[in-house]
């Protein structure tokens, strides 16, 4: 049954959504989460990730053909989590040919949007949360680099947690911790941007004490949430997105609608996984949709409406119908669509279930279900198989990765080399190492 909880046991409570989870022995996590770039934003997205992100072990994967896979862990090595930037100019993103979006044009359009940081905007809500033990030191970093940083508070505990923003293509990145003892550059979230939406539901005196313990002169950051900016939550597509990760995966979700300006739905996971792989230290991962009605349109210098995040969503489901649609030609199975790619799902939140065991179960149930719903995605085999799906109306793919075992035949292994990220169809050895 889904979890209930009052707006009043939140307010005094903000781990309340906690309280009632049952845990069972092995089960699916959030392990990664994935964000497309434009190729002229790699070399200043792989400083920010080396220099500035939290991240350690940060790496590139060369995926062929100016594609790059950027990449930095969070936590510690034995529950570590990780956040990639994919480059993929190859790759199709356009709804329409020659069109002028794609992943470029709309990191364009966000990125823009933020201005200097500070006030908040519709697509704020698109964000990635970070924990650290030193806000200031942090926010300091950022701004001696360049960066604005947008200064916010939230309810935590018996306090306050701080919250240090920055734009970063066309995503927030945002810092959060403990408050430093001059608020003064501080403000608590306006009731229209939806405190509730930004709130830490992370253990922050756990982390701190694990991340200060294990290296007090370099404590490890954690991710702890990532953010989706929505035009509704209550789509048939929401409907079948919440439904598969409630019924094939066991997520946690719970809906708060209690306010004056947004409705939030949070999926989490409490099992042996997640506590071990995100979680173990305090750094409970979360997935947020958030529909927040008050900021939903961009507008011009003139005052005139300009993108929204409604047409932020059809755009990108009209992507993935034109390169992911099954196709009506005779005797080609469903699954053989899943072969194909378009650049969107490489904007997806990653779910793993990571034990041999029960591993070929749990992919067969996600391979029927899949089929079952007629849901566009791309599958790709990386030791294991990767099911990466496109909900409608729903701008985060979701990746279900059954990263110990294969169910499907033929699938192939990504190569940007190729339209649809196939190395099966590239032509070119720039990818046999993958």
């Amino acid at each position: 049954m889904e979890q209930q909880i009052t707006a009043t046991e939140l307010a005094f409570n903000p781990h309340a959504l906690k309280v009632t989870k049952t845990e069972d022995k092995v089960g699916w996590y959030f392990y990664k989460v994935a964000i497309p770039v434009s190729k002229r934003s790699t070399e200043g997205t792989w400083q920010f990730l080396t220099d500035l992100s939290g991240g350690h072990s940060c790496s590139v994967v060369d995926l062929g053909c100016e594609g790059r896979k950027m990449s930095c862990a969070f936590g510690f090595d034995d529950a570590v989590t990780e956040i990639h930037f994919v480059v993929a100019p190859d790759l199709f993103a356009h709804a329409r040919d020659h069109d002028d979006l794609g992943e470029v044009g709309w990191e364009k359009i966000q990125q823009s949007s933020f201005g200097v940081m500070d006030s908040f905007t519709p697509f704020m809500h698109n964000k990635v949360q970070i924990f650290t033990t030193d806000i200031n030191k942090v926010i300091r970093k950022l701004e001696v680099n360049g960066y604005n940083v947008m200064k916010r508070l939230s309810v935590y505990e018996d306090g306050w947690a701080a919250h240090a923003s920055i734009g970063i293509v066309g995503k927030v990145w945002e810092f959060v911790g403990f408050p430093p003892n001059n608020l003064t550059e501080f403000s608590p979230w306006a009731p229209e941007e939806c405190p509730f939406a930004h709130r830490v539901d992370a253990n922050m005196s756990m982390m701190y004490e694990n991340a200060v313990n294990q290296n007090p002169n370099d404590p490890r950051s954690f991710w702890i949430s990532t953010h989706v900016a929505t035009s509704t939550v209550d789509t048939d597509g929401f409907k079948t997105l919440f439904g598969m990760l409630k019924n094939q995966t066991g997520a946690l979700i719970s809906t708060h609608d209690d306010h004056e300006y947004c409705k939030v739905v949070t999926v989490d996971y409490t099992n042996e996984e997640s506590l071990s792989n995100g979680g173990k230290y305090g750094d409970d991962i979360s997935l947020r949709f958030i529909h927040n009605w008050n900021y939903q349109s961009l507008k011009k210098g003139n005052g005139d409406l300009w993108y929204s995040v409604r047409d932020y969503e059809e755009y990108i489901s009209r992507v993935h119908e034109r390169y992911l649609s099954h196709s009506s030609s005779p005797g080609e199975k469903a699954t053989d669509q899943w072969r194909n790619w378009d650049h969107w799902l490489d904007q997806h939140i990653g779910i793993a279930w990571a034990e041999t065991e029960g591993c070929t179960d749990k992919n067969k149930d996600i391979t029927e279900a899949l089929l079952a719903k007629d849901i566009y995605l791309g599958e790709r085999d990386a030791a294991g198989d990767h099911f990466y799906t496109a909900y409608e109306d729903v701008s985060m793919a979701v990746e279900y990765s059954t990263a110990t075992c294969s169910h499907g035949k033929g699938v192939p292994n990504v190569c940007t080399c190729s339209k649809l990220n196939s190395n099966l169809l590239a032509n070119t050895t720039e990818c046999a190492g993958l």
